[in-house]
């Protein structure tokens, strides 16, 4: 089942994330590639510390304990708005000594944003005055800052590995004075109730590793449509500052995405000036499945009036099952609370990514919990409480642990997040508007040499691109680039510049080349040190500090029965004998479907599996019982074209669906079940050569 995430957050009082060059660097890599452009940081004050007697005018709810009160300057702001500079030092002031801010100006936005005026259609005009950063904390390794320049207030989030919860920064309500406080101030408030379907599928190991392939996942972006509702356009005072306001909470949202590899930005605002027509996730998924979502990826509805959050998982690249609703914050007794509101739609986007809760029984390859911060859901034993505090997916801010955004996603959740993006056949990469130094680019290098060419930037090594292909690359306007051969020689060297959007290299090299040989397969149970090779679906990876560096592809074997056979593609008919290449086996089509003659590689290898694909045809059902929706996955299908029925206890067929798989037969698909009256069932699945049946329950 299409497992919907409830988060009912109900407050006593009222305060309503392998690593390769990413399209947007990671925060810290993001600064450090600035500082070796030689970017100019400058010094910029805009806070002082409030005297006592100004203090003594300010009311704090009696939470707030850990706070630091500012005056910002109104005239350096009003200048700022017309000179943002593209990298600064933003000093924060303190009781006993001041932090630097190290930020980076960056876009969070797509090339085509817009925010548009609901219901009447108007398109407004996006502010020009308003800026947003990232970045980190001078001194601090382990530290993240996200800081938005909106008109008359600026706004942030930070983050300190090993320090209690996150500061957050922002303007006092019908006040110019702004205050930044530690959010653990205000964690006892917050009461969580969960209505989550406990009945899950774990994880597989290659779900929760950082194999190789998640490297692809820096190459896409996740493009998000949110819409408004009216309850928080009216409260900000229009659509303008509603959409401003958004923008800053997901500045917030994509550094901790950011700092897990993955980029989100967003590609349009709906501003509801009159009341919206949903106010729930099936209601919302309803409209937006009528309406679009005009190219996103992802729809997000965002209102102070829901309680947490609601979202589908795994809802990325299935038309119906894309969206999340977050309840978020206005404020807590005028104090403003950024941070629960990123979390919220951090933590629902997250769902949409395939992540379920670290207190779900689905977990560390053998369906236990993460952690204890929450009751678990499943039957696994509650595991402790994390004393460094909790992640994104967790519960962990209701306990004393609280979040700490440094962490992240964690290990487990951010690769199946990784994971998921990386698989995921609808992402594409998202381009950048503006040209200047410094200015996020993406771009195309074409190795035309007759060798295989290693990328630099940095003195360090990116990726290699083969002789003959090419390879769309994220980098910054201004970047430094060497191309180099395999005795290290440099062969290319070019700087990315404004306007030019392609790189060729060319000439003729001595080049060795890569070797595969000997190198065994990656394998998910191998615990790997730096240095190691392996082997993945065709290509050679060298395991770094960071991640999985693709060395590029395996050499041709002469022996291989592979050699010059195409990939597998959806859109092509194939008849009988005509063979492909998928997930590194060689395949030919029958009159029934397709047979694995087997693993790429040599003659040896393929004579191994000429009866059959390998694996036994097979059916999952989840969850069981079921409710409303029901996902269904089958593997291993002979044929290309099969059908999934399902049927009452009387064998009367109720719902058929059409499989159209790839070699290897592997399909997944959720079905609208909530017109079936409650009892049990039969999933039936036939192939040219057996049937399998899997019972169900319908609540």
């Amino acid at each position: 089942m299409k497992n919907i995430f409830k988060i009912a957050i109900t407050f006593f009082m009222v305060i309503n994330f392998m690593q390769a060059q990413q399209p947007q660097h990671t925060p810290s890599e993001l600064v450090k590639q600035q500082k070796s452009l030689g970017s100019d940081f400058q010094d910029v004050k805009l806070f002082s510390l409030m005297t006592a007697k100004q203090k003594s005018s300010v009311q704090l709810p009696k939470e707030v304990k850990d706070y630091t009160l500012f005056s910002l300057d109104a005239k350096k702001m009003a200048f700022m708005k017309s000179n943002t500079p593209k990298t600064m030092n933003l000093e924060i002031p303190g009781q006993k000594s001041s932090i630097i801010l190290e930020l980076v100006k960056v876009d969070i936005a797509t090339d085509d944003f817009k925010i548009v005026e609901m219901p009447s259609g108007n398109v407004v005009k996006p502010s020009s005055t308003v800026s947003h950063y990232r970045g980190v904390v001078r001194g601090k390794t382990n530290s993240i800052a996200a800081v938005s320049l909106l008109d008359g207030e600026v706004s942030g989030v930070i983050s300190i590995g090993g320090d209690d919860g996150n500061l957050v920064m922002g303007r006092l309500e019908n006040s110019s004075k702004h205050i930044m406080y530690k959010d653990s101030n205000l964690l006892h408030l917050q009461d969580f109730t969960c209505n989550a379907e406990a009945n899950y599928e774990g994880y597989t190991k290659e779900e929760l590793s950082d194999n190789p392939s998640t490297s692809k996942a820096a190459e896409k972006c996740v493009k998000v449509y949110f819409d408004i509702g009216n309850d928080v356009v009216r409260d900000k005072g229009g659509s303008q500052q509603a959409s401003d306001y958004l923008q800053s909470i997901f500045n917030q949202v994509a550094i901790l995405y950011s700092n897990d590899n993955v980029t989100v930005k967003i590609s349009q605002i709906n501003a509801w000036t009159s009341q919206n027509p949903f106010s729930g996730l099936s209601d919302y998924s309803s409209y937006r499945r009528q309406n679009g979502l005009n190219g996103a990826d992802l729809g997000h509805f965002v209102t102070y009036d829901f309680s947490g959050g609601v979202a589908y998982l795994s809802g990325v690249c299935q038309s119906n099952y894309r969206f999340a609703v977050s309840g978020i914050n206005k404020t807590f007794n005028n104090v403003p609370t950024y941070s629960f509101s990123v979390m919220v739609i951090a933590h629902e986007m997250g769902h949409n990514l395939g992540s379920n809760h670290t207190q779900a029984c689905v977990w560390n390859g053998n369906n236990t919990a993460i952690d204890g911060c929450y009751n678990v859901e499943g039957s696994c034993s509650r595991p402790a409480i994390p004393s460094d505090g909790g992640t994104i997916m967790s519960y962990c801010h209701l306990t004393s642990a609280g979040i700490n955004f440094t962490k992240g996603f964690g290990p487990q959740p951010g690769n199946v997040i990784r994971n998921t993006v990386s698989s995921a056949s609808c992402l594409q990469t998202c381009g950048t508007t503006g040209c200047n130094t410094g200015d996020s680019a993406t771009v195309t290098f074409n190795n035309n040499t007759d060798c295989t060419l290693e990328y630099f930037t940095n003195n360090s090594s990116q990726f290699s691109i083969n002789s003959g292909q090419t390879r769309q690359v994220s980098t910054t306007r201004g970047a430094s680039w060497e191309a180099k051969n395999s005795s290290n020689a440099t062969v290319d060297s070019f700087t990315v510049q404004c306007g030019q959007d392609s790189y060729a290299s060319s000439g003729n090299c001595t080049d060795g080349g890569i070797t595969c040989e000997g190198v065994p397969p990656y394998s998910s149970g191998t615990v790997y040190s730096v240095g190691d090779r392996v082997t993945y679906q065709g290509s050679l990876y060298e395991r770094t500090s960071t991640g999985w560096k693709n060395l590029g592809p395996c050499p041709t074997n002469p022996n291989d029965p592979c050699a010059g056979v195409s990939p597998w593609s959806s859109s092509e008919t194939y008849a009988v004998g005509d063979r492909v290449t998928y997930q590194g086996s060689l395949y030919e089509r029958t009159s029934t479907g397709w047979r694995n003659l087997g693993r790429c590689g040599s003659a040896t290898q393929a004579s191994l599996q000429r009866d059959g694909i390998s694996g036994e045809l097979s059916i999952k059902a989840y969850p069981n019982p079921a409710d409303e929706i029901l996902t269904i996955e089958v593997s291993n299908v002979l044929n290309t074209s099969s059908t999934l029925s399902i049927k009452d206890i009387n064998g009367r067929i109720l719902k058929v669906v059409d499989l159209d798989t790839p070699p290897g037969g592997k399909d997944r698909h959720t079905i609208d079940i909530s017109t079936f009256s409650p009892g049990m069932y039969f999933v039936q699945v036939t192939d040219s050569k057996k049937t399998v049946t899997k019972k169900i329950s319908i609540k």
